[in-house]
């Protein structure tokens, strides 16, 4: 699959039926996952649910607005590739900024939601987000 992008920092990756692409958006200034292919819309709102439902135990308004928009956006668009932000909110992981202490803590957080959302989205997300953390190390 080749994905076109004005971004330097791109990387593919297959997993199964899923191709995943990695970008640094220098904008926003953090990484995203693409996905593309098998994920439908429906498993990716049923997905956005379960970190919206996190997101309130948590407290987290901002990322739960996020997420909310997210999901009204693909809902309109009825599009069959998604945006996944890595971190699972828009956690700005800032490159310059990334020190170890850093890298255990949000480490830590993924395995504690790897660990929490099951499906599809398991292993392939969660290893993503490893490659990604290791690129930008």
């Amino acid at each position: 699959m080749i994905i076109k992008t004005e971004n330097d920092f791109l990387k593919e990756i297959l997993y199964d039926d899923h191709a995943m692409c990695m970008l640094w958006n220098e904008r926003e200034n953090m990484i995203e996952v693409l996905w593309a292919g098998s994920v439908c819309n429906q498993e990716y709102n049923q997905y956005c649910d379960k970190v919206i439902e996190h997101c309130l135990l948590k407290e987290n308004s901002k990322l739960v607005m996020d997420m909310r928009k997210m999901k009204t956006d693909i809902i309109k668009s009825k599009i069959q590739i998604e945006w996944l932000p890595v971190f699972i909110a828009k956690t700005k992981i800032r490159r310059q900024a990334f020190v170890s202490t850093e890298l255990t803590e949000v480490l830590s957080q993924l395995e504690l939601i790897n660990s929490m959302f099951q499906g599809i989205f398991e292993v392939a997300v969660f290893n993503c987000h490893l490659k990604a953390l290791q690129w930008i190390s």
